[in-house]
């Protein structure tokens, strides 16, 4: 067994003042941030193979405290707080505190890069059945737990955090329960789930290709389809990330929000474009979360899809046809240059200005389409365009897109008609001052012809 052995020489038996000190450790546990269990839960006790192949109980560490921490080696929240968790073993492992991982992915040889890369030195068990992660609700990582020394749950914490900054914390917890192996433990052995005050329901989620074999060069779209079944004020959701080759880049990212039945729906929209050929796994895709009343996010796996990328194919021509075709349109497109540049400077500049204006018309007509199909992130997404190409920057409306693209929380129908009313009436006098006989110049498509 690689846990500290207990200390032998006590002064007060843990057994007669734990039950004493239980509000006084929930409040110094909740000063650093951490959400007391009370009244304090007992551990699940569960045996598990560790790096070095040694089958370790968790209740081996009984009358020590225990910061049991679950993560994985795809979660970015979780590699961050690492070397913070290192820090705190090297300060407080002689002192009476196990820091303890347990790694919910494998294989094994992945887990042992990732703490080999990271430097990390405390005890970490593989769960390889998943049954412990089931038991300590770790479907989202990372969460940690604090145990005292009779194996209760007294604190749990979710998302990463500096971990090195609670060194105080453990001091007083030490001092406030003294370590005594002699007490009596109250893991429980049958492993069952533990009890906690609050429960986090945390998203569901499909991932979809718009095609499952495009072409290199060839744009393609990975949808990930996010679905709330608690309540959706509880968290702050952050876009997902997906696990891409080096050869699958992102060029654009966009959400819609809908409402079903079964909760809020926040769709995900990512343009990739592959530059080599070959199958490739987009996996894992990475949801991340913050619970309201937590400073972190935490993350939850999703497995991703596969896409064959074929190579460059033009209508099945062969690339010497392809560059004689791109040679003739390069032709063309001299041919069209030389005749638009002679002609009249006067008849351009009118065709231009009359095309710039149709394009705007165009421009604000979808806008107000996506704001009858109920996509609001699209149609302040058009006026944010407009805005800038209209000479009206609007630096605030950046945010109030965002805040409807990522948060699912669009302005007001009040505000949505101002900002519409604003752009038409910049539409209007633009066309007037280029000198057009009336203000009917200009028509407003009707967005349901």
């Amino acid at each position: 067994m690689f846990f500290c052995a207990a200390a032998t020489a006590v002064v007060v038996c843990l057994a007669s003042s734990a039950k004493a000190g239980d509000s006084e450790i929930a409040q110094l546990v909740g000063r650093y941030g951490i959400s007391p269990v009370q009244p304090p839960s007992p551990a699940s006790d569960f045996s598990l193979t560790s790096l070095g192949d040694e089958k370790v109980s968790l209740s081996d560490a009984q009358g020590r405290w225990v910061l049991l921490t679950f993560f994985a080696t795809w979660c970015g929240p979780c590699k961050s707080e690492m070397p913070a968790l290192e820090r705190l073993h090297k300060s407080h492992s002689d002192r009476g505190l196990d820091v303890v991982g347990v790694a919910i992915d494998g294989p094994r040889a992945a887990v042992q890069r990732f703490t080999k890369n990271l430097g990390v030195t405390f005890p970490v068990l593989v769960d390889e059945n998943g049954k412990a992660a089931n038991a300590y609700h770790a479907s989202s990582v990372p969460i940690t737990y604090v145990l005292d020394p009779l194996g209760r749950i007294v604190g749990v914490a979710r998302g990463a955090r500096d971990w090195a900054k609670t060194a105080p914390l453990f001091d007083q917890l030490i001092k406030l329960a003294p370590i005594d192996a002699g007490a009596g433990a109250l893991y429980d052995k049958a492993g069952g789930a533990v009890l906690l005050p609050t429960s986090l329901v945390p998203p569901s989620a499909t991932v979809t290709l718009s095609t499952a074999e495009p072409t290199v060069g060839t744009p393609f779209d990975v949808n990930v389809r996010v679905v709330w079944a608690g309540n959706f004020e509880d968290y702050l959701l952050h876009p997902p990330s997906i696990h891409l080759p080096e050869s699958i880049t992102i060029a654009s990212t966009s959400a819609s929000t809908t409402s079903r039945d079964a909760g809020p729906i926040v769709t995900y929209h990512f343009r990739l474009e592959p530059s080599a050929a070959g199958t490739f796994a987009l996996d894992p895709v990475e949801l991340r979360y913050t619970p309201k009343n937590e400073n972190d996010p935490v993350a939850t796996r999703i497995t991703g899809p596969t896409v064959v990328i074929h190579g460059v194919t033009i209508a099945g021509l062969q690339p010497l046809v392809f560059v004689a075709i791109l040679v003739g349109l390069c032709a063309a497109l001299a041919a069209l240059f030389f005749v638009l540049r002679h002609r009249p400077k006067a008849v351009a500049a009118t065709n231009l200005q009359q095309a710039q204006h149709e394009r705007w018309q165009e421009a604000f007509s979808a806008a107000r389409r996506q704001r009858l199909e109920g996509n609001v992130a699209g149609f302040l997404q058009h006026l944010v365009e407009l805005h800038d190409e209209l000479g009206m920057p609007n630096p605030g409306l950046s945010k109030v897109v965002e805040q409807a693209r990522y948060g699912g929380k669009p302005p007001p129908n009040q505000e949505l008609d101002q900002l519409q009313r604003d752009v038409e009436r910049r539409l209007v006098a633009l066309a007037q001052h280029s000198h057009r006989p009336q203000r009917d110049a200009i028509r407003f498509a009707d967005p349901t012809e």
